[in-house]
């Protein structure tokens, strides 16, 4: 065997080998796709979790695999203000109608905002969070910025041309940024 082959099997990959004048099937595993996706009853290639390998051998146990961000829950002590704010200044609409919460889709309308309402005192710095950012369109971003200078809203700082942070009522950092 050439030093090749064994490395690849030493990290835990494994490639067939093929003998002159013999074809590897076209379904090496069956119920499995050529990469080794699962396969729907009928044959139809399901969204793949990946097979995952930890030093040459199949992992155990359930894997998760995030789709993605969806939403962001947030403290608010006023949810009245807080609502003004990502309305009115920043443009976003709300998702639904929730008693004590406010859901916001964010520009771009797949992921949510959420804000819950307490009474008790929090420091937005706990837990180590810094701000979370809004991504624009440069022309709604102009519009946005023109909105944020008319209420008054401190700018803390910014990032280049493209990006600017402020602060919600809540004491939360906020990253209006575009392309």
């Amino acid at each position: 065997m050439d030093a090749a082959p064994r490395e690849r099997q030493d990290r835990g990959e494994v490639r067939p080998q093929r003998s002159p004048g013999r074809q590897l099937p076209l379904d090496p595993q069956p119920g499995r796709g050529l990469e080794g996706q699962r396969l729907h009853r009928r044959g139809r290639q399901r969204q793949a979790r990946p097979e995952v390998r930890v030093q040459g051998r199949r992992a155990r146990g359930a894997v998760t695999v995030s789709r993605g961000l969806r939403h962001l829950a947030l403290k608010t002590r006023d949810l009245a203000a807080t609502e003004r704010f990502y309305r009115e200044v920043l443009g976003l609409r709300i998702a639904f109608p929730h008693e004590g919460m406010l859901f916001l889709e964010t520009p771009g309308g797949r992921d949510l905002l959420n804000f819950v309402g307490t009474r008790a005192r929090f420091d937005s710095a706990a837990g180590g969070f810094d701000h979370f950012g809004l991504h624009f369109p440069r022309p709604r971003w102009r519009k946005v910025c023109a909105r944020v200078k008319a209420e008054g809203i401190r700018v803390h700082g910014r990032r280049g041309n493209t990006a600017i942070y402020i602060e919600d009522p809540n004491g939360y950092t906020v990253e209006l940024y575009c392309d």
